[in-house]
Parts: structure tokens; sequence; C-alpha cells
């Protein structure tokens, strides 16, 4: 019986394999420190191209820890695959915020600023309905009452956005009291 050359055989394998997948399998390797993760996702991307659209999928599919998805945002600002604007850090929060990292997501939300990056509305309800979904209320209430700090003002649209993610999430006594509270103070 021939014995199929293994070497063949991954290359087999990785054919069969997403894009995607093939960049979030490096993960999986277990590689120990972030330079040798980001020099096997150099490797594995020669033949990839990689875009905004690959990104957002990287991160909001599969089951990657919240290490993992900062450190392949990182690896893709780095090589200039994405650009290092807002709408990029709001895929990566989202997907950060769907798993509930929320250490990461503040983390990424303080680089951002650092990096003159500065926060949208987008950016809010990505923050906002994330800790709505997983019952955390009083957090996004406690985040709402610091905008400032997170270089974002209070106007109406930022409590509109707050108030959306609220009432989607069926916490509209919540919304309500936020709403009275709040109207003296929004501009």
């Amino acid at each position: 019986k021939p014995r199929s050359d293994p070497t063949q055989l991954n290359k087999n394998l990785e054919m069969l394999l997403s894009p995607e997948d093939k960049l979030r399998g490096i993960f999986i390797q277990k590689l120990t420190g972030k330079t040798e993760i980001k020099r096997a996702l150099s490797a594995a991307s020669v033949d990839i191209e990689v875009t905004f659209d690959l990104v957002a999928k990287v991160v909001n599919r599969g089951s990657l820890d919240g290490g993992s998805m900062v450190t392949f945002f990182k690896w893709a600002i780095e090589k200039e695959k994405v650009f290092e604007d807002v709408d990029s850090y709001n895929i990566v929060l989202k997907g950060l915020g769907r798993r509930k990292f929320f250490n990461y997501m503040i983390n990424l939300l303080g680089e951002m600023r650092e990096k003159g990056v500065n926060p949208n509305h987008e950016t809010l309800f990505i923050f906002m309905d994330s800790y709505v979904k997983a019952k955390q209320v009083s957090k996004a209430l406690h985040m709402f009452k610091k905008l400032e700090e997170f270089g974002m003002e209070y106007d109406s649209e930022s409590l509109k956005v707050m108030l959306r993610c609220l009432c989607n999430r069926s916490h509209v006594a919540t919304a309500s009291s936020l709403l009275y509270k709040m109207k003296e103070k929004v501009r």
C-alpha cells in the first residue's frame, strides 16, 4: 500500500479551507509569542488577498479568543491590509462585544484614542448594545455617563443610540428613566 506524502496531504487540505479559516487556523496551532503568530499569518496570507471584508469574517466567525482577535487586527494594520480607521476598529469591537470580551473592548478603545482615531456613534452603539445584550445594563449606563472620557459628547444622537439599545433589548423602563434624567444635559 503506497504511503501518501504528509506535506502533499496538508496542501490538499489547505486548498479546501476558505481564506478566513486559513488565517483563523494560525491561532489553533498554539504558537508562542506574538512575533511567531504574526510571522505565521504573513506566511499564510501570501496567496490570500487580505481585505476589510476578510478581516471582518475572521474576527466575527469562528471561536477566536479576545487576544487572538486583537493580534490578528494589529497584524492586518501593520501589514497595511486594512486602514487604521474607525470602521476597522468597529469591526473588531463588534466581534469582541459579541463574545463578551469587554476588557479587550475597553483596551482597544483606549488604543484607538491614543492613535487619534475618534469613536463615532456606531462605536457607541457597539459598546452599549454589547453590554445591554449581555444583561449588563448598569455597565452600559455607567459607560454612557462617562462618554466624554471616551472621546464622545452628550448629544441627541448619542442619547438616541443609547435609547435604541435599551429599547431593542426590552429595557424600556430604563430607557424612559434615562431620557428623563438626560433631557437637560443633551445638546
